[in-house]
């Protein structure tokens, strides 16, 4: 029990140890919201999955993500005013049990504190959570009611349901009369104030989600398969009423007797429903949200209503739910890859009409539309802008590959050819800055295509269901179809050159070749696991990850894979390294793994998100992202593994000098800059009389990314410069010394 709550202790101060991965899109945040609470019509709060906690003080105008410091579900919330409230979470698991957690603020939610409640939090799991004064509160469990007096210093047991019951809502519309439902028709009543709990008749043996009282006499409950239960009694007897459907209602809430809203996992054509009655519920009306989104919970203040559901999506309506409007931005489609050129330009896949690009880092990112003409688009455009008319595919992208080249050692000469391969088109489409042209080529295959490795201007592999595979010699304008020996699908695909690569795939499928692909042999894997993501640092050192946690490592090619431990049996979809030393891993579930030595140890990194993470990518040790379910893209910034000094293996676009971090600065500092190709380079640092101290740099390098570490410890406090010079190219930045 120690050992897990010690982990749990680390898992609550994660998000304050490492703050580097950060929201996207959707923004505010994409995880699933569940619970949603208002005291007025400007100040409410929204709790979800991976501890997720946002905040409104308009009306939900606006959203800010609050650091709640753990990474457990919350299901419930509650608020006495502005300032006091208290979120709860049930148990998690993720190799071993995450207790359940009870925070507690008094300044709006700015700091979130875990209560000691005395409960041990390995064995009882907290649902849902109700005050009804700063003292007297109650807290509801898997199977327990338990109360406090004393603010919740202490929690005594009042009610033991059984152990086959999952006790889920409560709701109180007095100090004395309160009702905890839950799981098999479960309805539990008290009349003195939560210190005894009777059952009531619900004739029904459905899951019951939420209950709501608009008066001690007058209830409603909303469960699974389209339960709706009314009472006129105080409960005494309750009575079905028609929803109209079989679906799930997560959640229930009135503003008086006769006005009430029901949110509902029920998508028709149109999007997902709320349920509407304007009297008391003899009928309910479908009002329609334009989200595919779960619905889980909603709050109303009169007319002016809120419904948070998956994805994170947020609406708003301010005329009873005739009309709803987004309170979020961003696409919630599910995104497949990711692919960054530097730390600048990205681009993301998936949907069925659009790509998302960015330009600045992800700080904005800006959907390409397919079906937009391309050279209307394109014809004032800078070659910059040019990218984000990377749009080719009608339907289905599935993998990108961007690739540059750099011809006659020019800058004005850069090539730019950004891949795709269509699932159902079976194109593949390039742009070319060199002739201001965009090409779909075709692939003649039946077979839907998932895995593409471009290694150069020349050589292309796609490869897809029925362990197809196809190779170009001639980018993309013709294609041989080339003998694999499986029969399974082939997911992903990565060549070192040209002549060696390896294709992964379902039932623990590799195979590999080192004639560029007329010959292949499938190495023994030594899973029958689905295989889907591969990375190779050299023709030697390699990595394969798959479901069921699998983490496979060769260091000869792949004549021998030996299987890493990752601890979890979460399904593992794609692996990215930075440099020889720091990789990443995404996942089911949001989790993240890294590694910082070369792939020998791999540690689970604090995810800020429960969706399945589908893809990663890294530029440097600083600029990472990965993407995955409804819409989820996270961004990685800031040095986890140290200074790098050593090129990235994405070329920049252009020559930059990059702002010293930190600055000011005592002692050291560290210096970026980024070469789009082979110069000699200078990098000095001057005082502020323009007197030189220090030399960084002083050779020929390679195009890449660097960083620099200045130790000006010797040095007094101080204004200095540094400056690069690489080429033609000249900058001097500032940097402030404060001892």
């Amino acid at each position: 029990m120690r050992k897990i709550y010690l982990l749990y202790l680390l898992i609550l101060a994660s998000n304050f140890v490492y703050p580097q991965w950060s929201w996207q899109n959707p923004l505010p945040q994409g995880n699933a919201l569940n619970k949603v609470f208002f005291v007025d019509s400007l100040n409410g709060w929204a709790v979800g999955d991976a501890g997720t906690i946002v905040e409104t003080t308009d009306g939900g105008s606006n959203w800010s993500v609050q650091k709640s410091g753990t990474t457990l579900n919350f299901t419930g919330i509650f608020f006495l005013n502005k300032n006091l409230g208290w979120v709860v979470g049930p148990q998690g698991y993720n190799g071993s049990i995450i207790p359940s957690v009870v925070l507690q603020t008094k300044d709006r939610g700015n700091n979130w504190t875990e209560m000691n409640t005395g409960l041990d939090p390995n064995t009882v799991s907290f649902s849902s959570v109700y005050f009804s004064d700063s003292l007297t509160g109650y807290l509801v469990g898997s199977r327990n009611i338990f109360k406090t007096i004393d603010g919740g210093k202490s929690w005594k047991d009042k009610e033991d349901a059984g152990s086959y019951i999952n006790l889920k809502s409560i709701y109180f519309s007095d100090q004395m009369n309160g009702w905890v439902v839950g799981s098999q028709g479960t309805i539990l009543h008290t009349t003195d104030g939560g210190d005894s709990w009777n059952p009531q008749t619900s004739d029904t043996t459905a899951e019951l989600n939420a209950v709501y009282f608009a008066d001690s006499e007058n209830g409603w409950i909303s469960g699974y398969q389209g339960v709706i239960l009314h009472t006129t009694n105080g409960g005494t007897t309750w009575n079905f009423q028609n929803s109209g459907g079989k679906y799930i209602l997560s959640d229930v809430h009135f503003i008086d007797l006769n006005n009430g809203w029901i949110a509902t996992n029920d998508n028709p054509a149109n999007g997902m429903i709320v349920l509407h009655t304007t009297n008391g519920g003899t009928d309910w009306n479908q009002q329609t949200t334009e989200t595919n989104e779960n619905l889980n919970s909603l709050y109303f203040f009169d007319n002016k209503g809120w419904v948070v559901g998956d994805a994170g999506v947020i609406y708003k309506t301010t005329d009873g739910g005739n009309s709803w409007n987004t309170q979020t931005s961003g696409p919630n489609d599910d995104f497949l890859d990711v692919s960054f050129a530097d730390d600048s330009l990205g681009i993301a896949v998936g949907p069925a009409d659009y790509a998302n690009l960015t330009e600045d880092s992800g700080n904005s990112w800006n959907k390409s539309l397919y079906n937009i003409s391309l050279h209307k688009v394109m014809s004032n455009l800078t070659e910059r802008q040019i990218v984000k008319a990377v749009s080719a595919a009608k339907l289905g992208l599935k993998k990108i590959h961007p690739f540059l080249s750099l011809s006659n050692g020019q800058q004005a000469g850069l090539y730019i050819s950004i891949s795709f391969i269509s699932e159902f088109h079976k194109k593949l489409s390039t742009y070319s800055l060199d002739s201001l042209s965009w090409q779909q080529r075709n692939i003649n295959t039946a077979q839907n295509l998932w895995a593409l490795s471009v290694v150069d201007t020349s050589n292309i592999w796609v490869a897809g269901d029925s362990g197809v595979v196809l190779y170009s010699s001639d980018f993309g304008n013709s294609w041989d179809k080339q003998n694999s020996g499986v029969t399974s699908t082939l997911w992903d695909a990565y060549f070192t050159d040209s002549l060696n690569g390896w294709i992964v795939g379902y039932d623990g499928t590799i195979i590999h070749t080192t004639d560029g692909g007329q010959n292949s042999n499938t190495q023994q894997s030594g899973t029958q696991q689905k295989l889907w993501s591969v990375y190779f640092l050299d023709p030697l050192n390699g990595w394969v990850v798959g479901d069921g946690g699998t983490i496979l490592h060769t260091t000869d090619g792949g004549n021998y894979w030996t299987p890493v431990p990752s601890n979890t049996y979460n399904n593992l979809r794609s692996i990215a390294f930075s440099d020889e030393m720091n990789g990443w891993i995404v996942g089911q579930g949001g989790i993240i793994l890294n590694t910082t030595n070369g792939g020998q140890v791999w540690n689970q990194y604090p995810s800020i998100t429960s969706n399945d993470l589908l893809a990663v990518d890294f530029v440097d040790n600083n600029n990472g992202c990965a993407v995955g379910t409804g819409g989820t893209i996270i961004h990685f910034s800031g040095n986890a593994t140290g200074i790098n000094n050593n090129p990235t293996n994405k070329i920049p676009f252009t020559f930059k000098l990059e702002q010293n971090y930190p600055n000011p600065f005592n002692p050291s500092t560290a210096i970026g800059y980024r070469l789009p190709l082979t110069v000699y380079v200078s990098l000095k640092v001057y005082d502020i009389l323009g007197r030189l101290v220090a030399t960084l740099v002083n050779k020929t390098q390679s195009a890449g990314s660097y960083k620099v570490r200045f130790n000006a410890g010797s040095l007094a406090t101080g204004i200095y410069f540094y400056s690069l010079t690489a080429g033609s190219f000249h900058q001097t930045k500032k940097l402030i010394l404060l001892k």
